[in-house]
């Protein structure tokens, strides 16, 4: 869907290069990180987007916009907080022409399978927009 591209583009834009100790950004989901060279990372993507409410002209949808901080498991979890709060307020000032809610909703953690390599800090908003001429 083409709005969904457009406003993973956007925070991902806004967030490139923007975030103290983070040098690698992926627009989309990873496919494969290495420890070594590629953490810590952010990762910026959308899914479960549902249309709300249809008129005339197009529909309403909502989704879930999360941003994932990548870091070596390793590193003790207060420098992951530190890195999502850092993404956290960075965000607090975004705005976007295609969105008409931005709302931070949820924060988790995730360790890799084995428990040996990574640990993500899950940052998920809230997300609504309207899709002109489509359901």
């Amino acid at each position: 869907m083409k709005e969904l591209g457009l406003i993973r583009r956007a925070v991902f834009d806004y967030l490139d290069d923007q975030i103290d100790g983070v040098d690698h950004y992926f627009c989309g989901h990873t496919v494969f990180l290495h420890d070594e060279t590629d953490l810590p990372a952010i990762c910026v993507f959308v899914d479960d987007a549902q249309t709300d409410d249809t008129d005339l002209c197009g529909a309403y949808w909502s989704a879930k916009l999360h941003i994932q901080v990548y870091l070596k498991s390793i590193l003790p979890e207060d420098e992951l907080d530190e890195l999502m709060d850092a993404v956290i307020a960075k965000c607090e000032d975004f705005e976007s022409e295609y969105l008409e809610r931005f709302e931070l909703s949820a924060v988790s953690y995730i360790n890799d399978d084995k428990q040996a390599e990574w640990i993500i800090g899950a940052i998920q908003y809230d997300i609504a927009f309207y899709r002109k001429g489509a359901e």
